[in-house]
């Protein structure tokens, strides 16, 4: 509860980009986990797109975030952030293979939730109408 009322009234560009640099970590190694079989069902390209490209969006979305303040990208970083969740969830726990695999993949969501919290919170919407 502690880090969640740092988060709330103080709203830090740096921490904010170094969750989602950590999910952005955690979330190349899990798909790491998974290259094999995505590879074999979709091929390299997409293979290689899932695991090298998907994981850093948010990240650059939190850049253009802090950078520019765009709206636009806060926006789609919340979807994301959602979508996450709701994929989660449709998944569910019995279609992994292997319980590591789950584990940083939930921690991945969680980092990144941790940063839209923090965009969403009163600092964080005071950081974003500052010009």
């Amino acid at each position: 509860m502690k880090m969640m009322d740092t988060i709330s009234r103080n709203m830090n560009s740096t921490m904010f980009l170094r969750l989602l640099l950590i999910a952005g970590v955690i979330e190349t190694t899990y798909l790491i986990g998974l290259f094999e079989r995505r590879m074999a069902v979709d091929g390299l390209a997409m293979a290689l797109a899932f695991t090298i490209v998907i994981p850093w969006v948010p990240y650059a979305l939190g850049w253009a975030v802090v950078t520019w303040r765009s709206r636009i990208a806060a926006a789609i970083l919340v979807a994301l952030t959602a979508l996450a969740w709701v994929a989660g969830v449709a998944i569910g726990t019995a279609n992994w293979f292997d319980d590591a695999v789950l584990l940083v993949g939930a921690l991945a969501t969680i980092f990144q939730t941790l940063a839209t919290l923090m965009l969403l919170s009163p600092a964080g919407r005071t950081w974003m109408e500052r010009r």
